[in-house]
């Protein structure tokens, strides 16, 4: 999204002139002499900002050329909303379940159907959505999400002091296969995970936050050693790098006497700036073909599962971020060359908070 810039544009939005009555477009019709409705700044003004709003209140720098960012505010903004006595009346109560957020940011969900109570009333019918959890911090409010498996910068917002962050590494390959007997590499491995780094850091509004994503690796051509291993995704902050999340490792080709594939390992994570971060390597994927013993290897799952499965005539990709690819097997013994599955690009997520 982005505003108009070109030659007759200006600096300032112009004062927008008194409300009249609101109305309708029409393209006029000439037999009743009803012109067509004559297209005002005023109103192209009133459209553009509105559109431009939910995004910048996210702290999103504009963009020409990316057509996702209101869909992303969207999604981020709407994820809870606050709670309207009004609304509830209306619709007969909150269903069972609803989450909604109070006067303070504090976050409930409706434990009884039709409900008409108030978050935090003596007999509200309302609970944290954490009680009988155990929390990696406490957080008492979380305002806005934004998620992104692209590299991208974000903006704090005036009004955040604190961000959590989850990173996800990209997953590595599966193996490749090819071969007309078991003495050849016709089983193949599975990719490794990419690691997963969470933490909460104190954030200055205005500063900048950048987000590198790995990508999920290709699978290889070769059919003999490792792999293509997935990318890293990096985490920045005002120009500091505040956390890495490794990519997976591709599964790797041995070969000898007899051949192997071992599934490749997990991505290693890498914490610079925080106090108390849940770090964690990412899970390795399943060995291959171990000499004659012919096994076939998944890739490993992600934070979110995914993992690509190994498949015969080739292996399956990853499917949820950072999982690892499958390996390609050729139970036939043909000869022909099977790709492995290519791991998942790794993602981000970011909340603000007061």
């Amino acid at each position: 999204m982005y505003r108009i810039d070109n030659a007759t544009s200006v600096a300032q939005m112009p004062t927008p002139s008194a409300a009249g009555t609101g109305g309708y477009f029409t393209g006029g019709n000439a037999a009743t002499g009803q012109p067509a409705t004559r297209l005002a700044a005023d109103w192209f003004n009133l459209v553009q900002e509105t559109l431009i709003h939910p995004i910048a209140y996210l702290g999103l720098a504009l963009s020409k050329t990316d057509f996702s960012q209101l869909t992303t505010a969207i999604r981020a903004l709407g994820l809870i909303a606050p709670y309207d006595a009004t609304f509830a009346a209306a619709i007969g109560g909150y269903p069972l379940g609803a989450h909604v957020i109070d006067a303070s940011g504090i976050e409930w969900v409706s434990t009884a159907a039709k409900n008409l109570t108030t978050p935090g009333g003596t007999d509200a019918s309302w609970k944290s959505p954490t009680a009988g959890y155990a929390l990696l911090s406490t957080v008492s409010q979380i305002a806005s999400r934004w998620f992104t498996s692209a590299s991208n910068s974000v903006t704090v917002p005036s009004w955040a002091t604190r961000m959590r962050y989850q990173i996800v590494g990209g997953g590595g390959a599966g193996a490749t296969c090819i071969g007309s007997s078991t003495a050849d590499s016709v089983w193949a491995g599975g990719g490794g995970a990419g690691a997963f780094v969470e933490d909460i850091i104190p954030v200055v509004a205005g500063k900048t936050v950048q987000v590198t994503i790995g990508a999920g690796a290709a699978p290889d051509e070769q059919t003999t050693g490792a792999q293509n291993n997935g990318g890293n995704t990096t985490l920045t902050y005002d120009g500091n790098i505040v956390a890495i999340a490794g990519g997976g490792n591709g599964a790797n080709w041995t070969s000898g006497s007899k051949v192997n594939c071992a599934g490749g390992r997990g991505g290693q994570p890498t914490v610079s700036i925080g106090s108390s971060p849940n770090a964690a390597y990412g899970n390795d994927g399943s060995d291959g073909q171990a000499g004659t013993v012919l096994q076939g290897g998944d890739g490993a799952g992600g934070p979110w599962g995914g993992a690509g499965r190994c498949g015969d005539a080739g292996g399956y990709p990853g499917r949820a971020p950072g999982a690892g690819g499958g390996g390609a097997k050729d139970t036939a013994m043909s000869g022909t060359k099977y790709y492995g599955g290519a791991g998942a690009d790794g993602c981000a997520i970011i909340e603000w908070m007061p």
